[in-house]
């Protein structure tokens, strides 16, 4: 049977367990043309269709359409929050660095250590929603051209490249959830490090 999913490069599978380490390969999706790899959630697999009506057939290719441009749309909320999130990170790494002559000026060196891994942690979540955003997104769609040479039963092997279809863009949404809840903590931490930081410097 041919398959109807669109001809892109699979992205590489990852256990949830390695999830900080996702956050760092992630990263190299900041260099053009890097694929990054993607967490294997989605855990079901498609039945059989040989007994289905040409109907039930039909109702699965709309559901599952629906489906996917759903997952696409998470997509796109998904790197609007990461842009949001990058445009924060940025105006607080400002705020970090103008705070430095007060650091430097601290008595002992647990103020200038505290105000450096503010400085790490936010540059880290800096990096992610930079990452969420430009990172090239690994989602399958079913390839008209391919549709055009199959042979019968042409809505069958439709319905099957659309259930197949559903694992790449679930997985991949799920993966750049995780990076951008991975970001926002880095960036939480960052700014809960930089506030005792500037205490500690100040009383």
């Amino acid at each position: 049977m041919t398959t109807l999913e669109s001809k892109e490069k699979r992205p590489k599978r990852a256990l949830p367990g390695n999830e900080w380490w996702i956050f760092l390969q992630h990263l190299s999706g900041l260099i053009p043309g890097r694929t990054v790899p993607v967490f294997d959630t989605y855990k079901n697999t498609a039945g059989s269709l040989e007994d289905w009506t040409e109907g039930e057939l039909a109702y699965l290719i709309d559901e599952g359409r629906r489906q996917v441009d759903r997952l696409y749309g998470d997509v796109e909320r998904i790197r609007t929050r990461a842009q949001f999130l990058f445009t924060t990170c940025v105006g607080f790494l400002v705020v970090i660095f103008a705070g430095r002559a007060t650091m430097l000026a601290a008595k002992g060196n647990a103020a200038l250590a505290l105000w450096a891994a503010a400085i790490l942690l936010t540059g880290l979540g800096l990096l992610g929603a930079a990452s969420v955003i430009v990172a090239s997104k690994l989602l399958s769609g079913i390839d008209t051209v391919k549709l055009t040479n199959t042979e019968q039963p042409r809505l069958r092997n439709l319905a099957i490249g659309y259930s197949n279809t559903i694992k790449t863009a679930s997985d991949t949404v799920n993966t750049q959830v995780t990076v951008f809840r991975d970001a926002s903590l880095l960036v939480l931490l960052g700014i809960m490090l930089y506030g005792i930081a500037w205490l500690v410097a100040t009383l």
